[in-house]
């Protein structure tokens, strides 16, 4: 149920009462206390928090689409260390950025490299997914930042 459109809502302002009522439900599940923290539990069990099924769906929506966004080597031709990141559209006003097609740019980039060059789409969600259970993100910023 969490996955449904996410991409359209998971930058809402209430994506984090809906994280919170995952951890609490999660506490109960495995018998946590209130205050005890969830990230070893969601990583331990596998459980891809909110922010990590909104990046996994974002990532696979790029993965699929690729031929819609523009690569930084189609603006020059030599080799450059961002030459297959994807680039990031320019804007004028910071709602933009809350985009799906924004912040799907900005997670494809941030995902490591090796999984980007994976030959199929499966191969790439369960790298992908992986990697998100080993880290268990509790927002987006954590994962741009890491």
């Amino acid at each position: 149920y969490l996955s449904y459109n996410i991409m359209l809502w998971g930058q809402a302002t209430s994506i984090t009462r809906v994280f919170i009522s995952q951890k609490r439900i999660v506490r109960l599940m495995f018998g946590l206390k209130p205050l005890e923290t969830c990230r070893e539990t969601f990583k331990q069990h596998k459980i891809l928090t909110v922010a990590s099924i909104y990046i996994l769906k974002c990532a696979l929506y790029v993965y699929k689409h690729e031929v819609k966004f523009k690569k930084n080597s189609t603006y020059h031709n030599y080799p450059t260390r961002n030459a297959a990141a994807l680039t990031i559209p320019k804007h004028k006003t910071a709602n933009f950025e809350k985009s799906p097609h924004y912040a799907c740019v900005k997670i494809f980039n941030g995902i490591p490299d090796d999984m980007k060059q994976a030959k199929t789409i499966t191969s790439f969600k369960k790298k992908l997914q992986e990697f998100l259970c080993r880290h268990a993100f509790y927002s987006l910023t954590e994962f741009l930042e890491q």
